[in-house]
């Protein structure tokens, strides 16, 4: 079997009698369009608003503060500010362009140029990296109102921080100042205790305690001293009164009658009565008349003696126990005996007398040491006393510290930002660009020209494309006839004609 293909040639392609009006239809089009574009280019240039932009930059710190202060006696505090940039989690920047975009700074920095915000535009910030700097710009429509607008957007962002500030040292210092009230509370308190208690008690210090036990032991001392000398006055006393077989009180009589003028003068009648008697009684007998006599005046003579004495000395006497307290009596007579009669009475008196003083040293010495014993318990009651006030004027004088120290720190979270760079003036303006604009328009009209002379070359590319309206025709039967003949030039014409026509009546459709 044989297969046969035969290949059937196309029609001829007919130009149209439109085709002259085409080029002429895409040369107004892009005429047209063109003249838009450079049109309104050059509007575009004539009536924008020239824009200006004004920059600046700031800087926030890098290192930490450290603050301490040392109260002699009380204390200290110390106050630590770390870096902003110490936690790596999160940039600070971030909150600080925040804060430069937000309403209030917006708002604070419209009012300071009487304008509305919407007027003032919304700054652009910007943050450096690898660094600690923040770019800010904001638009104007003058160099000199961009400069202005960008000085008031920076007093406004640092208003704002400082209100931050002040708002975190606010909340930071409510607990301070509250301890700080208790601890005032608290001082006042124990120091109004401590005054009353040195009102009540007479005690200022522990120094009083210390005299008064210093005083004591003085006392004692003293006292030690003059049990010694009466214990040494009695010794003399027992001697004198073995010598002179007198004891003090006697001898105290003796110079008592002896000082008596009466008494004594009875005594001289007594003894001269008594010395007549004698005589007389050994010349007459009892009965006679000059011995009565003398006998009567001996009697009356006694009884006065005896009276006289038991009104100096407060007791009865006898004749014996006077004679024993006579001054001249005994074997030391005159002035010795009225010596050793006086040293008795001396020795009496003074040992009186140190035993007197060593009672009274007794009774002080006793009532100081109950006295030393209240004001030891009274002095320790003022020693806790003041041990409190000390630690609470130490935790008062911490917190005023601490609190005084809280108000100069700077804000971890609102650091103090450091302005590098001034807000400029700007010296040309940032749009409209001429030269942008220009060349953007040559680029449209560059691409619109392309595309229009593209659409005005696709028939003739087309056309030269074109295939046959038959395709190949296959035989697969070499028994099958041939399709047909060839036709004749006027059948092919009037053919390809009829068969071109409703490509060519759409090729006119423009």
């Amino acid at each position: 079997m044989t297969t046969n293909y035969k290949t059937i040639a196309p029609y001829p392609y007919e130009k149209s009698n439109l085709m002259p009006l085409r080029w002429l239809f895409y040369l107004c089009l892009g005429i047209s369009i063109n003249a838009g574009i450079w049109g309104l280019t050059f509007f575009y240039l004539k009536s924008a608003q020239p824009t200006y932009t004004s920059t600046w930059r700031v800087s926030l710190p890098v290192n930490g503060s450290s603050t301490r202060i040392n109260i002699p006696e009380l204390g200290g505090a110390s106050s630590d500010v770390r870096s902003p940039f110490g936690d790596r989690s999160h940039d600070p920047r971030e909150k600080m362009k925040f804060i430069a975009e937000s309403k209030p700074v917006l708002n604070n920095a419209s009012s300071q140029l009487n304008m509305s915000p919407e007027e003032l535009g919304k700054p652009r910030v910007k943050i450096v990296d690898n660094s600690t700097m923040m770019a800010f710009e904001i638009k104007g429509d003058s160099p000199e109102e961009a400069q202005q607008k960008a000085l008031a957007m920076y007093q406004a962002f640092e208003d704002r921080l400082e209100q931050l500030r002040q708002e975190e040292l606010v909340d930071n210092q409510l607990p301070v100042q509250a301890d700080l009230q208790a601890a005032k509370k608290n001082l006042a308190d124990i120091q109004t205790s401590l005054s009353e208690h040195k009102a009540r008690t007479g005690l200022n210090s522990k120094e009083q305690v210390n005299q008064l036990s210093s005083t004591i032991e003085s006392l004692r001392q003293q006292q030690i001293d003059l049990l010694a000398q009466g214990r040494e006055a009695k010794a003399n006393l027992s001697n004198l009164s073995a010598n002179l077989k007198l004891s003090s009180g006697q001898a105290a009589d003796a110079f008592a009658l002896k000082a008596d003028q009466i008494f004594q003068q009875t005594l001289r009648e007594y003894s001269q009565a008594t010395a007549a008697l004698t005589v007389l009684s050994s010349k007459f007998g009892s009965k006679h008349p000059s011995v009565v006599d003398e006998k009567s005046k001996q009697e009356s003579a006694k009884a006065a003696l005896l009276q006289r004495s038991q009104s100096l000395l407060g007791r009865p006497m006898s004749l014996a126990i006077i004679d024993q307290l006579s001054v001249n009596s005994g074997p030391e007579t005159g002035s010795s005996r009225e010596n050793l009669l006086r040293q008795i009475v001396e020795v009496q008196a003074r040992q009186e007398g140190v035993e007197a003083r060593a009672w009274v040293l007794s009774n002080q010495i006793a009532e100081l040491e109950a006295k030393l014993r209240q004001m030891s318990q009274d002095a320790l009651r003022m020693e806790i006393l003041e041990r409190n006030m000390r630690i609470a004027e130490t935790i008062y004088a911490s917190t005023l510290t601490q609190s005084a120290i809280g108000r100069f720190n700077q804000s971890l979270s609102y650091p103090q930002v450091q302005l590098l760079a001034e807000p400029s003036l700007p010296p040309d303006a940032i749009a409209p660009k001429k030269s942008s604009a220009l060349l953007g328009a040559a680029a449209g009209s560059l691409l619109i020209s392309a595309g229009l002379f593209l659409l005005w070359l696709r028939p003739h590319l087309q056309g030269k494309s074109q295939p046959s309206i038959y395709g190949k025709v296959e035989s697969f039967n070499s028994d099958v006839p041939p399709l047909r003949s060839q036709p004749s030039n006027n059948s092919l014409t009037t053919s390809n004609n009829s068969l071109t026509s409703p490509i060519g009546n759409q090729r006119k459709d423009f």
